[in-house]
């Protein structure tokens, strides 16, 4: 049994995203809330001091495409992080997970096997037991989940959707804006 009883859930709940991956949702949201400032709130600025250029009504195309061009550079490595994040999550929760069941089975077979004298037929049934619970560990997801609380699930979902789901929406957004606001420049 696990040292602490309620790692399984804690596993659940836990943060997937590197702080890598982290760094770059923070400026993929930033340059989205910008890219919202710009384009709904007409908000351009009349300078970019570090690129040294003025900016006119001129070269707002420009500037929006270019932020266009930045917010789908962010997006896409946002993507690529966060897929990678998730795969090792999740790669490392159903490893544990087995490895818990795996020590717990073993621990119980020697309580057993202390206590009483198998019979051939017993021996049998355990050889058995440990062959089909390899196999449900093995090559195929996991068919047989353990009850938790019921609130477990539900935060992991809602981990998800702010975690993942929520900057490739809000950059999808900023690039929509973008575009639109871009075409009405030319």
């Amino acid at each position: 049994m696990p040292a602490n009883p309620y790692a399984r859930d804690l596993r659940k709940v836990s943060d997937p995203l590197k702080d890598e991956t982290r760094k770059v949702r923070k400026t993929l949201l930033v340059w989205c809330l910008a890219a919202a400032a710009i384009t709904l709130g007409h908000l351009f600025p009349s300078e970019i001091a570090a690129l040294g250029m003025k900016v006119t009504p001129a070269n707002h195309a420009a500037l929006l495409l270019l932020m266009a061009a930045i917010i789908t550079y962010h997006l896409l490595a946002f993507l690529v992080y966060a897929s990678a994040d998730f795969a090792y999550w999740y790669v490392n929760h159903r490893s544990t997970e087995w490895e818990d069941d795996s020590a717990n089975y073993e621990v119980y077979k020697a309580e057993l096997l202390s206590k009483a004298k198998l019979s051939e037929e017993d021996r049998q049934f355990m050889e058995e037991h440990e062959r089909r619970l390899g196999s449900q560990w093995r090559g195929e997801p996991v068919r047989i989940y353990m009850r938790v609380q019921t609130a477990i699930p539900y935060l992991s979902v809602a981990r998800a959707l702010v975690d993942f789901l929520l900057p490739v929406l809000a950059g999808g957004a900023a690039l929509y804006l973008l575009v639109v606001a871009a075409r009405g420049a030319l």
